[in-house]
């Protein structure tokens, strides 16, 4: 497969853009749970991150596996979403600035069409959608338009509370 340009999928921005801008974990969870291709889900932590870049200088914040409806599960003896890997679906990568995002995409790029492809890789704002090499090139294409939609079309939680609200804060309307 080959490096999808996020230009590919300029029509598939929603109306928030700035969504795909250091979304928080939650939020791309949440908007996985939202495409009718999603299966299950299931974040990285530091003891089960098979990349070993979460919380590190240049890799990602936050990275969610997805299982897909598009990909035949019966394949994968391993039982959670991340142990299968990006081929049961694909990930979300999500990085503190587009610089790293981008060089994570052109190491991706390093294996495509080789023995070690794991599939595509988008680059929009400061995260890398990755989809399954068990994908044909229009349904990886067809994926990542509609995560695109997705993430881009949803107003993300602002500001440090974005788990729930804890009461009352301390603004005064005197």
């Amino acid at each position: 497969s080959t490096t999808v340009n996020t230009s590919d999928f300029s029509d598939a921005i929603g109306d928030s853009p700035e969504a795909a801008v250091s979304p928080s974990e939650s939020y791309i969870i949440e908007t996985l749970n939202k495409s009718e291709f999603i299966l299950e889900v299931e974040a990285v932590t530091e003891s089960n991150d098979p990349n070993g870049k979460l919380n590190i200088d240049g890799g990602y914040n936050a990275c969610v596996f997805f299982s897909s409806t598009l990909v035949d599960q019966s394949n994968f003896s391993a039982k959670s979403v991340v142990e299968k890997g990006t081929s049961c679906g694909g990930c979300i990568e999500v990085y503190s600035s587009e610089e790293d995002a981008t060089a994570r995409n052109e190491y991706l790029a390093k294996f495509d069409g080789g023995l070690l492809d794991s599939g595509s890789h988008t680059v929009i704002g400061t995260i890398v959608i990755r989809t399954s090499e068990k994908l044909t090139k229009e349904q990886q294409t067809e994926l990542t338009r509609n995560l695109v939609s997705i993430i881009t079309s949803s107003e993300q939680p602002t500001g440090p509370n974005d788990q729930e609200d804890n009461g009352p804060t301390s603004s005064s309307n005197d």
